[in-house]
């Protein structure tokens, strides 16, 4: 078994994963998410999980307060190969409010729903804005996104400095959007035209 991958590792769009590898989605019911996190996060079995919070901003008789929260309620995601996924949910060993997020795209040849994959590239840039936790960076809605047009782009520098993904116009402000094909959308916060470069490789593997 392939050792765990690190932070830094599934964050660099030069890492080449093992084989099998890739990153899903688990759907836990009964707001356990954080619990079934705590249970697993040291057991160092080959997959890493990701729990991501995000940073709100609240105002109360004239004060600013941050709090972090869940970003996503009910869900978990963790880069292993799919017998690995598999034996932590119902489905597997697991207990039975753990399942994964499907696909619903497309089915396999038993007209079922597949588990979600999600591609590795795109992955990268997500996790790596999210674990800025910026006050202002969060997922964002179709609504709220107005994107410019052209390709993906790479930020140079600054907190988000590596991140990939597409210019829009978001509450008003220049940000990069990070999009997760049957997940969301993830804004950054203000990021200066300066700060970008064209990148032309391909996200979706």
């Amino acid at each position: 078994m392939p050792d765990t991958p690190t932070f830094d590792q599934i964050t660099n769009l030069d890492f080449q994963p093992s084989d099998g590898y890739c990153w899903f989605m688990f759907r836990i019911t009964y707001c356990r998410a954080r619990r079934f996190y705590d249970e697993l996060k040291d057991r160092q079995d080959g997959f890493l999980l990701w729990f991501p919070c995000e940073k709100r901003v609240t105002f109360s008789q004239g004060r600013k307060y941050e709090e972090l929260t869940p970003m996503f309620k009910g869900n978990l995601f963790i880069f292993s190969t799919f017998k690995q996924a598999l034996a932590l949910t119902r489905r597997g060993d697991g207990p039975e409010w753990v399942d994964f997020v499907y696909d619903r795209t497309c089915k396999n040849e038993a007209g079922r729903l597949e588990p979600l994959r999600i591609p590795f590239k795109q992955m990268c840039s997500f996790v790596r804005a999210a674990n800025v936790m910026h006050p202002w960076a969060h997922i964002v809605s179709e609504e709220d996104i107005k994107f410019r047009p052209g390709g993906l782009v790479r930020i140079t520098e600054g907190l988000f400095q590596g991140v990939v993904g597409r210019v829009a116009r978001v509450h008003g402000q220049t940000r990069v959007v990070v999009t997760i094909k049957g997940v969301g959308h993830y804004s950054t916060a203000y990021i200066p035209k300066a700060s970008l470069v064209p990148y032309a490789e391909d996200l979706d593997n």
